[in-house]
Parts: C-alpha cells; structure tokens; sequence
C-alpha cells in the first residue's frame, strides 16, 4: 500500500505469539514484502471471505409456505405462543402446526 491510495491509514498493534512471528517474518522475507503488508493481505482476504455470497443466501426460504398470507398466518400463529395477541383475518386456516423440515407453521 502506497501514500498514492489516497487511503487513511490507522496504525495497530497486533501481539503476535514468536513461533507465529517468526513464520510470519519468513513468508515476508520470501516474498519480499513488509511484515505489515503481509497482514493487510491476510486481512483483506479474512474479511472478502466473511461476505456471504448470493448463492449463500439465495433460497433461504424456499421450504417456507409460497403463499406469503399463509406465511404471515403461521407467523402471526407462531407470535401467539409469545402472548402477542392478533385478530384472525377471515382466510386463516387453523390446525398449523410446526413441522421439521420447516421450523415456522406448516398445514
């Protein structure tokens, strides 16, 4: 990383067990790098790792009801159990009960 990143930096100090940091000072030597260029590295690629991906999270709720007001019931149904009281709309269908394969309320 260069002065010309236009990038604020904060210096850290980071305490390092020695067997850790004398292998880490071997990679850097190998590699012709800073022993603090070697952790921005290691951190870019630790935190790039934390994001989840689209096909992580996409189709989470695909064993949930398709019908989002059958959904919203067993919902509502669930939050009765809380004591959160809620008025029935005339389409509820009672006798929804929790299912394993899909932990909200299921006919």
């Amino acid at each position: 990383m260069s002065a010309s990143d236009n990038v604020i930096t904060v210096r850290t100090i980071v305490d390092l067990p020695e067997p850790e940091r004398d292998q880490l000072d071997g990679l850097c030597r190998q590699r012709g790098i800073s022993r603090a260029e070697a952790l921005r590295q290691a951190l870019r690629h630790w935190l790039a790792q934390q994001q989840p991906s689209h096909s992580a999270v996409f189709g989470l709720w695909r064993d949930r009801p398709a019908d989002v007001l059958e959904l919203q019931h067993a919902l509502r149904a669930e939050m009765s159990w809380w004591g959160v009281a809620q008025a029935k709309p005339k389409s509820f269908k009672p006798g929804l009960k929790a299912s394993p394969a899909c932990p909200l309320m299921t006919p």
